[in-house]
């Protein structure tokens, strides 16, 4: 499975992971993933998952309410119980990590399972793209970037691109087939495909790209 190179896609940066309680992509993917971030948190839901396949984090974040009593109680110290309800677990894991320095956060399982969780949580994107906190999301299928005015991808030319428009105006692209526009509807920005190995999409404000995956980029 391609994961669209998310790593050398922040060259030279450090990346956190945040491991949610949805669908994963491949064990080894998250495996390779947890050896690489910087630092890993996992939602409470996710702690015992990862335990069963003999995974960990070194922190597990959430309200407590999917964690049993033993495995809160065997977390000990390394869970950060966070009580309040107006965020979800996802968001309390991204804002713990980027309170302890970290910018740029690689979601995974944040998707899937429940369609409702999954829309819920691939809109916070452009949330957090506000405050300041780069989140992309990876998912069995694909990879979400959030973006603001501009983007630029090395791609392999047929590599599938959907753009979804928040509050973006005058939006354009070179090297997709079909032209950009500012859509009302968010399938409108779907379907599209890279005819050339470099694509740019600009505009002003924030969109939301999504690349299924289909070999490896750069950003």
């Amino acid at each position: 499975m391609e994961t669209h190179d998310v790593i050398t896609s922040w060259r030279g940066s450090a990346f956190a992971l945040v491991v949610a309680n949805g669908e994963w992509p491949p064990l080894d993917v998250v495996r390779r993933l947890l050896g690489e971030a910087s630092m890993s948190v996992s939602c409470d839901g996710a702690a015992q998952r990862l335990a069963a396949e003999g995974l960990d984090t070194p922190i597990t974040v959430g309200d407590g309410d999917s964690l049993p009593s033993d495995v809160k109680d065997r977390l000990g110290s390394r869970f950060v119980h966070i009580a309040e309800q107006e965020t979800n677990d996802l968001t309390k894991a991204v804002l713990y990590l980027h309170g302890q320095g970290h910018e740029r956060i690689l979601v995974v399982g944040a998707t899937g399972l429940r369609e409702d969780h999954t829309l819920g949580n691939v809109s916070l994107l452009i949330h957090y793209f506000k405050q300041g906190i780069q989140v992309r999301m990876l998912t069995p299928y694909g990879l979400f970037l959030p973006c603001k005015d501009r983007l630029c991808l090395n791609v392999k030319v047929g590599q599938p691109v959907s753009v979804f428009r928040h509050d973006a105006t005058q939006l354009r692209a070179t090297g997709l087939r079909y032209a950009l526009y500012d859509f009302s509807m968010l399938w409108q920005g779907t379907l599209n495909e890279a005819t050339a190995s470099e694509v740019e999409i600009t505009g002003k404000g924030y969109f939301l790209v999504y690349l299924p995956h289909h070999g490896a980029i750069s950003g």
